[in-house]
Formats: structure tokens, C-alpha cells, sequence
């Protein structure tokens, strides 16, 4: 049996071994010794493992994709919040400041909340971002978009 797969990869020469041999060698085989037969379970289990890594790799891939995403609104909200906290600025200013660094970012869609605070003695600004990044190996897993 052996022999036939070296035949049917190219790797051995035909003299004196015959095909019909080799088909006839497999019908005389008993279904008891099939069913005893081990060869290629180790090959099963093997690709069954393989899949899991490539799905765990891929999972890595994506969280950080999304880690990567969530740190840069992270750097455009600490600038930002940073540079509208002055005391000598209205609410206003400071909410237009905000979304001024947001829209040179690129990142102008993702703002939810910009928190000001009224007080003049009070200088706080607080950011609120959402968004999502598609998933390129995880969607296999039924997991679309991760939040950020």
C-alpha cells in the first residue's frame, strides 16, 4: 500500500508492480482489519491543531489591531483634553479646540461626549471616543468588529 502512494506521488518506478495488484490488495483487506488500521490518524489531529494555532494567531492579530486603534484615541484625546484645559477659555473654545485635534487626526466620527467643565476656577475637559475595528481573522469565529 505504501508502495502505490510513492507510485502516485512520481517517486517510483512502475516495473513489475501493477496498479490492479495494488486495487485488488485493498479489496481483499477485511473490515476488521480496516477498522484496526492507524495509519493517517496522527495526520487528523495534527491539521486539527494546526487550525486552532492559525485561529489563536489570528485572534493576537486582531486584539491588537483593535489595542492599536484604542491607543491612538487615547493620544488624541490626552492631547487634546490637554490643550483645551486652559482657564482663559470658554466652554465653547475648548470644545472647538477638542475637535479641531480630532478632525487633523482623521478621528472626527468617534467622539461621543466632550465634558467642559462651566466653572472659570475649573479648567476640566473630558473626552468620550467609540468606535469599532473589523476583525480579519476572528470574524471566521462569528466575531465581527471588536469595540474600542
Amino acid at each position: 500500500m505504501r508502495r502505490c502512494v510513492i507510485v502516485l506521488l512520481g517517486g517510483c518506478d512502475f516495473s513489475g508492480y501493477d496498479m490492479l495488484d495494488f486495487i485488488k490488495g485493498i479489496r481483499s483487506q477485511s473490515q476488521e482489519e480496516f477498522l484496526a488500521d492507524e495509519d493517517g490518524g496522527l495526520m487528523i489531529f495534527s491539521i486539527f491543531i494546526f487550525i486552532l494555532i492559525l485561529l489563536m494567531a489570528g485572534t493576537a492579530v486582531d486584539v491588537m489591531r483593535a489595542e492599536n486603534e484604542r491607543i491612538a484615541h487615547q493620544n488624541v484625546s490626552d492631547a487634546a483634553a490637554l490643550a483645551a484645559a486652559k482657564l482663559e477659555l470658554t466652554a465653547d473654545e475648548r470644545r472647538d479646540i477638542v475637535r479641531s485635534h480630532f478632525e487633523k487626526a482623521g478621528l472626527d466620527d468617534v467622539i461621543e461626549t466632550i465634558e467642559v467643565s462651566e466653572d472659570p476656577n475649573d479648567s476640566s475637559v473630558a473626552v468620550l471616543t467609540r468606535n469599532t475595528v473589523p476583525t480579519f481573522f476572528m470574524n471566521m469565529m462569528g466575531i465581527e468588529d471588536l469595540p474600542v
